[in-house]
């Protein structure tokens, strides 16, 4: 008896799949974690014909927090074809990070590390954010706003005003990190910490330019 391969997926048939099934036809060869959850985010600004899907892993209980990676799969169809008949053509992963719930890892408010933060890294930042929200240290704060939001005319409730803001992504900097706060696509309240000055930190907030 002679084993046909495995058909590739199709962007419509890997979304009608249990997810776990859908992550192993994707991603095999792979090495990979037990998927969770398969989503395909809406909008965006990709190329006519052509739509990522994200595979999400079970997260991982660590000493620090809970860690995951997320897999974008890149599927392509022709222009004119349907979305749903779009075939994979390439994917990579990143890797999430957010802090531990009592007993269990939570199954969403993860912060994305972008290239260049170690999972250490990341978890580091997370705790300085602490620091300077909950005022567990003090600060000397640098604060510029192109909103009409009034953030750096709150002085020393600054800080109070951050509490309220979920982190989403952490990003290396030349002397230090960056976090966005907020929500993603919407107005970006940046929080900029420097190594040098481990006592200073600098506060923006924007909104993102369209696409």
């Amino acid at each position: 008896m002679i084993l046909q391969p495995e058909a590739a997926l199709s962007f419509g048939e890997a979304r009608r799949l249990p997810p776990p099934v859908a992550g192993e036809r994707l991603l095999k060869g792979v090495d990979h974690g037990r998927i969770e959850a398969f989503v395909a985010p809406a909008g965006g600004i990709n190329a006519p014909g052509v739509i990522d899907a994200n595979l999400v892993e079970r997260p991982s209980a660590t000493v620090q927090g809970c860690t995951r990676r997320r897999w974008t799969v890149r599927f392509r169809a022709d222009p004119n074809d349907a979305l749903d008949r779009a075939m994979p053509k390439d994917h990579y992963q990143t890797t999430e990070i957010a802090r531990a719930k009592p007993s269990r890892c939570p199954t969403a408010d993860y912060v994305h590390l972008n290239p260049g933060v170690e999972t250490s890294q990341g978890f580091a930042v997370l705790e300085q954010l602490d620091r300077l929200r909950f005022g567990k240290a003090k600060f000397v704060i640098q604060c510029t706003d192109q909103t009409n939001s009034e953030l750096c005319n709150r002085g020393a409730k600054i800080p109070y005003e951050l509490a309220h803001l979920k982190p989403w992504n952490i990003s290396a900097s030349p002397n230090g990190f960056v976090l966005w706060l907020g929500t993603p696509g919407r107005t970006v309240t940046e929080v900029r910490f420097d190594a040098r000055e481990p006592n200073h930190v600098s506060i923006s907030r924007n909104i993102p330019a369209p696409f």
